[in-house]
C-alpha cells in the first residue's frame, strides 16, 4: 500500500494533466507489482523464515509456554490482519519435504483460540438476562463450532470488549494443552472442534481433550470476569 501510494503521487506530479486518467493507474500498477516481487517480496520472505525460526525455538524450548502465548495472541493479530503471516509459516511446516516432514505443530494451538470464544459466548448466554444477546449467540455458535468463528467475535465477545478478553486469555488454556500433548495435523484444516479429523494419527483424543480444555478455559474467565450486565443492555438494548 505504502508503494502504490508513493509511485501514485509521484507520476502526478510528472505527467500531464490531460494523460492522468490513464496513464498514472497503469504506471503505478505495472511498477508497484514489479517493485513488490523484485525487492519487497524477497525481504518477506526472509521475514516469515525468521519469524519461523523464532517460533521454533519457543516451541522447542518452550513448548507449553509457546503454546500458551499463541493461542492467546492468534485472534488479536487476526483483527489486526497479522495472522496473514502465519499462513506461509503453516504452508512451510505442511509441506510434507519440509523442515517437519509435514507434521504441522503450530496449527493445533492456532485452533484453541475459536475454542476459547466459544466458551466465553456460552458463559455470557446463562449468566446474562438479555433475550436479544441470547438471541445472537445462538446463531452464531453452532458455526463457530465447526470454525467459522467471525460472526460469533464481531457480534458478541468484541463489541463488549471484556469477554473478547477474556476469552482469549481461556483459550491459553487448550493452547497449553495442545503444547503438552505434542499435537501436529497432517494437513490443512478449519481452525474449529472438526480438526481432530485432521490430527495425526493416535492423537485424536487429546485434541479434543485440548479443545474441551480451551472451551473451560473461556468459560471459566468470561463467567466471573467478563460479564457486565450493564455494559450487554447498552449495546444490544434492553
Amino acid at each position: 500500500g505504502i508503494i502504490v501510494a508513493f509511485v501514485e503521487r509521484g507520476l502526478k506530479r510528472i505527467i500531464p494533466g490531460i494523460l492522468k486518467e490513464v496513464v498514472v493507474p497503469l504506471l503505478t500498477l505495472i511498477i508497484s507489482v514489479f517493485t513488490v516481487i523484485f525487492l519487497t517480496q524477497p525481504f518477506g520472505g526472509l521475514l516469515i523464515k525468521q519469524i519461523y525460526e523464532s517460533l521454533n525455538i519457543l516451541f522447542e524450548q518452550m513448548e507449553v509456554l509457546g503454546g500458551l502465548v499463541l493461542s492467546i495472541v492468534f485472534l488479536p493479530l487476526s483483527l489486526l490482519g497479522l495472522q496473514g503471516g502465519l499462513l506461509s509459516i503453516n504452508s512451510i511446516l505442511n509441506d510434507p519435504e519440509g523442515p517437519t516432514k509435514g507434521l504441522n505443530y503450530i496449527l493445533p494451538v492456532l485452533m484453541m483460540a475459536s475454542g476459547g470464544q466459544i466458551g466465553g459466548a456460552i458463559a455470557i448466554f446463562i449468566k446474562t438476562k438479555n433475550k436479544k444477546i441470547k438471541k445472537i449467540i445462538r446463531g452464531t455458535l453452532p458455526v463457530s463450532v465447526i470454525g467459522v468463528s467471525e460472526p460469533l467475535i464481531y457480534t458478541v465477545t468484541l463489541p463488549l470488549i471484556r469477554p473478547f478478553i477474556t476469552a482469549c486469555i481461556g483459550s491459553g488454556a487448550g493452547g497449553t494443552l495442545a503444547a503438552f500433548f505434542n499435537l501436529s495435523t497432517v494437513k490443512s484444516s478449519i481452525l474449529g472442534f472438526f480438526g481432530f479429523l485432521t490430527v495425526a494419527k493416535g492423537t485424536h483424543f487429546f485434541f479434543i481433550a485440548a479443545m474441551m480444555g480451551a472451551y473451560l478455559g473461556g468459560f471459566i474467565l468470561t463467567y466471573f470476569f467478563g460479564i457486565n450486565e450493564k455494559r450487554i443492555n447498552e449495546v444490544y438494548g434492553n
